[in-house]
């Protein structure tokens, strides 16, 4: 899931994590318009098979008579998550069941249970941006200490007893080489002086009970100098390993369930995966995370991770006026998902993080209307959303409209008067909206330029060749000056509308740069 900054995503994985985790509860502020007394809110989801219409025999064992038909002739399962206010104690209250009718908005449904080890066998995992594998360490029941402690194979009591006995022979060890610990614990043991019933206060270095084991872990990072406490790395390793640590304990459950003969599906709901890594590390995030076996949503900002995803693996979320997931939901042709996949997702994913986008065919293009938008709106594009993309060819300009289109991104196209005819054809074609469309009142851009504003582009084409004043006076006399300066721009279209841009003011005015402006508006 990506989206600009508080569009709701996150609110979307707190939402699936409060309809399977049992030990969620929101709070007031996982709430758009807060909790109010009366109020009540409900989460729906269905649950389908991942590969065939049908559930596995151990699924619909689980599921039973809950399993219903959607309206693809599928089987499913589905389960709403009613969330109210106590009116005693103002307390969040959470009631979750199955439903039959996934369309129906009544609670018909509200007194049948849930299947019988439905929260052992859909774990759900909800890791925030602040993930730290440091803490987890020291965290009891974190995702690192409970794969510690759940393992399969069980000591009996004497082994326990033995290695406990052995751990306090070290605590005795390490006592009798530090002096200082019994110098703390006497001045600790004064508490005894202000709450009664305390006898004794002990330090003990190591963790001297087998169940305890966990507290005590370290985690040790090896490398060609030296060995380093993971505590001492990066915060970017750190939270990596986190969540790694998280897929261990996924495959231990897995293990265990399977020798109860159970079925099971965890599901990852991952804030931000790209914190603290560099550009190229969030490149193989996706192959990594792909080798989780889980169903896992992300958030993210990062367009090295987009770039690494697939047509359907995007969801867009936009917040005009209520968080809403956009998905993918027209069928688009082999060929198309081939370039979209190949030359749009590795080179362009700012859209998807754009309020609005304007398709140009060139750099030239871009130069120039950002330059000029931010004459005339007084801020940068980016600060209102806005992105500007070159497509390289007015041919490629249906492409980008067909995946911003798919992903409900408002765009606008901004062409040269020569595409008139060629890009509504294209659109229409395609089955794509031929709305916001602008073209160069001339057959292109340069040539607009130099019919409209021609003094200020001579400036530019002087200035870029360091030309004399008397020299554009003498091509302006025989009526050469705006040819040469009309060849020189389009020999020059990445140089010419940075030195244009330099001359610009507020008595340079491009008609169709002035519409586009209104359009932006409008959308």
């Amino acid at each position: 899931m990506c989206c600009q900054n508080n569009a709701g995503k996150s609110n979307i994985n707190k939402a699936i994590n409060c309809v399977f985790n049992p030990r969620y509860i929101p709070s007031e502020f996982d709430f758009y318009s807060g909790m109010k007394e009366d109020d009540v809110c409900y989460i729906d989801i269905m649950l389908i098979p991942n590969t065939d219409d049908k559930f596995d025999i151990d699924w619909l064992m689980l599921f039973g008579e809950n399993i219903v038909q959607n309206e693809y002739h599928q089987e499913s399962f589905s389960i709403r998550t009613v969330i109210s206010q106590n009116h005693t104690s103002k307390r969040i209250e959470i009631n979750r069941f199955p439903i039959l009718n996934w369309e129906s908005q009544e609670f018909t449904d509200i007194n049948r249970r849930l299947p019988k080890n439905l929260s052992k066998c859909i774990g759900s995992f909800y890791l925030d941006s602040s993930r730290d594998i440091v803490d987890e360490l020291r965290i009891r029941n974190s995702n690192f200490s409970k794969p510690m402690k759940n393992s399969n194979y069980k000591l009996n009591e004497l082994d326990s007893s033995n290695i406990e006995r052995a751990l306090e022979i070290v605590n005795r060890m390490i006592r009798k080489k530090l002096p200082s610990i019994s110098e703390i614990e006497d001045n600790l043991s004064e508490i005894s002086t202000t709450i009664e019933n305390i006898n004794e206060l002990r330090i003990i270095p190591i963790p001297n009970k087998f169940d305890d084991l966990d507290k005590g872990v370290e985690i040790e990072v090896k490398n060609s100098n030296n060995n380093l406490p993971i505590s001492v790395l990066g915060d970017g390793t750190r939270s990596w390993v986190s969540i790694l640590t998280l897929s261990s304990y996924i495959e231990s459950t897995r293990k265990q369930l399977e020798l109860e003969n159970l079925p099971y599906f965890p599901i990852v709901l991952l804030e931000e995966p790209e914190s603290h890594l560099h550009p190229q590390a969030q490149n193989k995030v996706v192959s990594q995370l792909d080798k989780i076996s889980a169903q896992t949503f992300i958030t993210t900002h990062s367009s090295n991770i987009v770039s690494e995803l697939g047509i359907y693996q995007l969801f867009r979320v936009s917040n005009d006026e209520s968080t809403q997931l956009q998905t993918v939901n027209k069928d688009i042709s082999q060929t198309d998902r081939y370039k979209i996949m190949n030359f749009i997702l590795p080179f362009y994913t700012e859209i998807l993080f754009s309020n609005i986008v304007i398709l140009v065919e060139g750099i030239s293009d871009k130069i120039i209307i950002t330059e000029y938008l931010k004459m005339k709106l007084q801020k940068k594009p980016f600060e209102l959303g806005i992105s500007i993309v070159a497509t390289n060819s007015k041919d490629s300009l249906p492409l980008f409209r067909q995946f911003c289109e798919l992903h409900s991104i408002k765009n606008i196209i901004f062409a040269d008067g020569d595409a008139r005819d060629s890009v509504p054809n294209a659109l229409q074609h395609k089955n794509l909206s031929t709305c916001n469309l602008i073209f160069t009142k001339e057959l292109d851009m340069e040539y607009e330029l130099i019919e409209e504003q021609l003094d200020f582009c001579s400036n530019a084409f002087a200035c870029m060749k360091a030309l004399p004043s008397e020299y554009i006076d003498t091509l302006k006399k025989e009526d050469r000056l705006k040819n040469q300066v009309l060849t020189y721009f389009k020999g020059n279209k990445s140089q010419y509308p940075h030195y244009l841009a330099m001359k610009m003011d507020v008595n340079f005015n491009i008609r169709s740069l002035d519409l586009l402006i209104s359009t932006l508006r409008r959308v």
